[in-house]
């Protein structure tokens, strides 16, 4: 008797001491991932027509990841949409070399491919708004997914929206087609900055600490054509802009749901405040 039981007792600590030798080496992993610098990649996916467009109204530029809230149809059209056909993706992942190329990664954030942390690859685009008076407003998107690398699993997906530009025509003299789309062009690099920032902020968890604060804008919204007011949770990000969390109205939420694959995905998102579609927007936003 005293055998099996013997046994029984040294299979018992053999399976406690596996058991504790792999909880222990989790949280090494764990921590690692913690303490090294997340890797931002800018994927050179294009929107998808199908899925990820808010509207069957909305219009592709072709080959690019500009989208106009529908489709003009005035003489000089196709020159404009040459114009305004600018390179997200590239412009994006400039600014990216720009604020963490060529740097020791002592921050949260690298382009090192030989970082051991987790991953964050973001696909960018532009929804140009018409409005009825003939502007537009140019809406940066950032669709993400976050990567654990050491298991080669998506933990995460998500979006936010940023406008920090001022309504302007959509072509002529200061549209966004001037100047082979030189407005354009400063918009997207504007956003990118600002959100480059917010998502060094949000992944640390500097938004969990603060507490949202009610307001109200009268302002035209992303998917809409007219001021409309709106009383929305924010929380201050900086002296000039506003976190603004994902709006109530249908539109949005379909945005925010957009694709199949968020639908399935909306759910898991447990960690992220920017991500969860939220707005970023100026603090004067609609005042002008």
């Amino acid at each position: 008797m005293k055998q099996p039981l013997f046994e029984n007792i040294r299979l018992k600590c053999w399976i406690l001491l596996t058991l504790l030798t792999f909880f222990v080496y989790m949280s090494n992993v764990a921590l690692a991932q913690a303490e090294d610098p997340i890797c931002l990649s800018v994927s050179n996916q294009l929107v998808d027509g199908f899925f990820d467009l808010p509207s069957f109204d909305a219009h592709q530029i072709p080959k690019t990841n500009v989208v106009l809230s529908k489709t003009v149809k005035t003489p000089g059209a196709l020159e404009m949409e040459k114009n305004l056909g600018i390179d997200v993706n590239g412009i994006t992942q400039k600014v990216l070399e720009e604020q963490l190329g060529g740097k020791d990664a002592a921050g949260r954030f690298t382009l090192s491919q030989k970082s051991e942390g987790n991953l964050l690859v973001i696909s960018p685009w532009v929804y140009l708004n018409l409005l009825d008076d003939g502007r537009a407003v140019p809406w940066m998107v950032w669709t993400v997914e976050y990567w654990d690398l050491y298991w080669s699993k998506k933990k995460w997906q998500g979006s936010c929206v940023a406008c920090l530009s001022e309504p302007k025509p959509l072509d002529g003299t200061g549209g966004w087609a001037s100047k082979g789309g030189k407005a354009l062009q400063k918009t997207v690099k504007t956003c990118a900055l600002k959100l480059l920032g917010m998502a060094e902020t949000d992944l640390l968890g500097g938004y969990k600490k603060k507490q949202f604060q009610k307001k109200t804008f009268e302002a035209v919204w992303m998917f809409g054509k007219k001021p409309e007011v709106k009383s929305v949770d924010f929380i201050e990000n900086d002296p000039e802009t506003l976190l603004v969390k994902s709006l109530e109205d249908k539109g949005f939420q379909n945005f925010v749901a957009a694709g199949l694959v968020g639908v399935l995905m909306k759910s898991l998102i447990t960690n992220t405040t920017l991500f969860d579609g939220a707005l970023v927007i100026p603090k004067d936003f609609g005042e002008k």
